[in-house]
């Protein structure tokens, strides 16, 4: 059983200081290893946009807002596009512009490192909190209360009669969907990377769904069938 938590990873982005768009973009990939190297990557060598027409360009760098809508409205009507855009002319103007801001961000080395090794702790859960703490402290980050909320949760499933020593947590570890929030898991048979159950927090699930209000939920899912073919295996090929 591996966990991990949403919660204490946007803490510490947030604490880096990135840029909201860039922090977005991080919590986002969380949980995809793949994706999260490339972003990091991208933050040590910022790279300019692409695609870019010569008259956008020359707009982005006037900072004439008006005169930049204008021509995209102008653009998006002759083209026929304006019809089926889910953008107006103003967001899309907003939106390249937050694009090249992102784009022109660039981290320090420093900072570059406190991420990549926060990604990198990986180790029983039990001795996750004095980690955390000692990380945070290390880095310089106020992690305080996503630490102490995170701390709280060990001690209960410590106290549910949950053998923390037997889990595993990894920083890195998440499930790749909008709506987790906070801690989460995923068991697999040693050995096999098929997910048998997997879940956690998910306090945004429902106003994602359109609840107007934050909305406290936790759930799971089981994959029975990869269960019942783990159960038939003799014990030398349940790793197989």
């Amino acid at each position: 059983m591996t966990l991990g938590d949403q919660s204490v990873f946007e803490a510490v982005v947030a604490a880096c200081g990135l840029p909201a768009g860039w922090q977005k973009r991080l919590i986002h990939a969380f949980g995809n290893s793949a994706q999260i190297d490339t972003l990091l990557t991208r933050l040590s060598s910022p790279q300019p946009v692409a695609g870019l027409s010569a008259e956008i360009e020359a707009l982005l760098s006037s900072g004439d807002d008006a005169t930049l809508i204008a021509h995209l409205d102008e653009t998006m009507e002759a083209t026929g596009y304006s019809t089926n855009a889910s953008r107006s002319p103003k967001e899309i103007a907003a939106r390249l512009k937050e694009k090249r801001a992102l784009e022109k961000t660039a981290l320090d080395g420093r900072t570059l490192a406190v991420l990549r090794e926060f990604l990198s702790l990986n180790m029983p859960f039990a001795d996750a909190p004095a980690a955390l703490f000692q990380f945070a402290e290390k880095s310089g980050l106020t992690l305080d209360g996503a630490l102490s909320r995170f701390d709280a949760r060990v001690a209960a499933l410590g106290n549910a009669g949950v053998d923390a020593k037997a889990l595993t947590y990894r920083a890195a570890f998440g499930r790749p969907l909008d709506y987790y929030t906070g801690m989460v898991f995923e068991i697999v048979i040693e050995g096999s990377s098929a997910v048998l159950a997997g879940g956690g927090r998910f306090d945004r699930l429902m106003t994602l769904l359109g609840a107007k209000e934050r909305i406290p939920a936790v759930g799971f899912a089981l994959w029975l069938d990869r269960m019942e073919q783990a159960l038939a295996k003799p014990k030398g090929e349940a790793a197989q």
